[in-house]
């Protein structure tokens, strides 16, 4: 009886060991993926290489909205995106009713780009004129786990947009 008492015990601790061996490997595995996406969005910064993918839209004062993928490029000093707007507009739009926030090619104004070590992310701080040419100011985040934030500022209502880094395509964009 003693025999058998001591080795379901014995079986026992040696499960429950196996378990807990289990649970720091997965936890390593989780924590070298991290290491790995947080080098990859820092190379992406340093060569200004972003391609995001945006699929969740906040207007000012209101709740957060999902809608379809929408890319945003902004490749070296050259922004392209047509994301969604909804809210209002303090100024006319002259010569389109289109109230889309589009950019095609065009050249962006640098503000600000830097490192935040609180909250380990990436900010970007600059300007842009839409193709309906309103000026527009944009601060970019970019989240170590690859998550991407957007705030645009103009005429029109504050806009936050929400997605994330679409590493694959800017491997095979650019690499």
């Amino acid at each position: 009886m003693k025999t058998s008492f001591f080795i379901v015990l014995t079986m026992l601790f040696a499960l429950t060991c196996t378990q807990g061996y289990a649970q720091k490997t997965r936890k390593e595995e989780r924590s070298q993926k991290e290491i790995l996406a947080a080098r990859a969005v820092a190379d992406i910064v340093r060569e200004k290489k972003i391609i995001a993918i945006i699929n969740k839209a906040t207007p000012s004062g209101e709740r957060m909205r999902s809608i379809d993928d929408y890319p945003f490029k902004l490749v070296n000093d050259s922004l392209s995106c047509n994301l969604p707007f909804f809210g209002s507009s303090s100024g006319a739009l002259w010569g389109s009713d289109n109230l889309t926030i589009q950019a095609s090619g065009y050249k962006i104004s640098l503000l600000n780009g830097k490192f935040n070590l609180d909250n380990h992310t990436y900010v970007l701080t600059f300007e842009f004129n839409t193709v309906n040419s309103e000026s527009m100011k944009c601060t970019l985040t970019i989240f170590l786990n690859t998550k991407v934030n957007i705030l645009i500022e103009g005429s029109r209502t504050t806009m936050s947009y929400d997605g994330f880094l679409d590493i694959d395509a800017i491997k095979a964009f650019f690499y």
